[in-house]
């Protein structure tokens, strides 16, 4: 990708990121049918965090426990928001239909813009701000609101909703200094420790082959999502790269027709349509956007 501008690079990474979590999720909503949620969280993070020590810090660096005090200020930050959208999806996951939960996620890029405008100065210009807007209403013909629409977990999904915004805001914030492994390690460590305090006293049902199977692949594929959406606020700029977070609905539809059964409506159809073509307009207008700018300078 080293051809690429920064923002198509941030597009393509954010596209990934999407997809690991989106696996993440679909793994702990089957988790949760037999076992505890909290539980669920605290195992996953065990095992992640024995992966990220030694397996991903071979690849982004090595965890640091040394860090400015305004670094470990937005690292404690990111990490206490981790944990609160651990929470917030994985009893969302538990109580409302996969691709509910998926679509309420998407209302994440607004925030993020807004966001980043107030926290940053990140300019919004009109035509971001529509694009965003547009992929927000190809969101509520997925959802379609209304009594029917939204289970009890709701509560729950917003509470992740905003958790994320404030977890990737809070990379943004950090210095070059900071790895995807110091920043993952930690978020992790936070969230295992609270879930694990949460469970004591609780009781623990046996787990089976196939449980404790998909438990390392869910540790493999929050390792991933986690890595990558450390990178990807670090790329490009939040109001164009945010809007790919949408594409966390297409997974979600596949993933629900292939593995939960879900079969989509035509309005499902259309509203990841309507969100496909605002992710291609927007990476037009910037591929266009750059190429002016490469013939006035010459």
């Amino acid at each position: 990708m080293g051809n690429l501008n920064e923002n198509m690079r941030g597009a393509i990474l954010m596209m990934a990121a999407m997809a690991a979590f989106a696996l993440n999720d679909a793994i702990l909503k089957a988790l949760v049918v037999n076992n505890a949620p909290l539980q669920v969280i605290f195992l996953r993070g065990c095992v992640t965090l024995i992966l990220v020590y030694f397996v991903l810090s071979r690849i982004t660096g090595p965890v640091s426990f040394r860090m400015s005090r305004r670094d470990a200020k937005w690292v404690a930050i990111r990490s206490v928001a981790e944990t609160c959208a651990s929470l917030g999806i994985i009893m969302a996951l538990s109580q409302m239909p996969f691709a509910n939960v998926s679509a309420t996620l998407q209302s994440t890029p607004l925030l993020i813009s807004v966001g980043a405008a107030i926290a940053f100065g990140v300019p919004l210009g009109w035509r971001r701000l529509l694009a965003i807007a547009i992929g927000f209403v190809g969101v509520l013909l997925i959802v379609k609101p209304g009594p029917e629409g939204f289970s009890n977990g709701v509560l729950w999904a917003l509470l992740g909703v905003s958790s994320v915004t404030v977890r990737d805001l809070s990379v943004k914030a950090m210095s070059s200094d900071v790895n995807a492994s110091t920043v993952t390690f930690f978020a992790i460590l936070c969230t295992t420790v609270i879930f694990g305090l949460s469970c004591i006293g609780g009781d623990w049902g046996v787990w089976s082959p196939r449980d404790l199977f998909l438990l390392v692949l869910v540790a493999c594929a929050i390792i991933a999502a986690y890595a990558l959406s450390v990178i990807v606020m670090k790329v490009g700029d939040i109001s164009f790269v945010a809007p790919y977070r949408y594409t966390a609905l297409i997974w979600a539809l596949l993933i629900g027709f292939f593995v939960f059964n879900e079969t989509p409506d035509i309005w499902t159809f259309l509203g990841a349509g309507v969100i496909a073509v605002t992710g291609v307009y927007t990476l037009i207008g910037e591929r266009r956007m750059t190429r002016q700018i490469q013939t006035d300078l010459r």
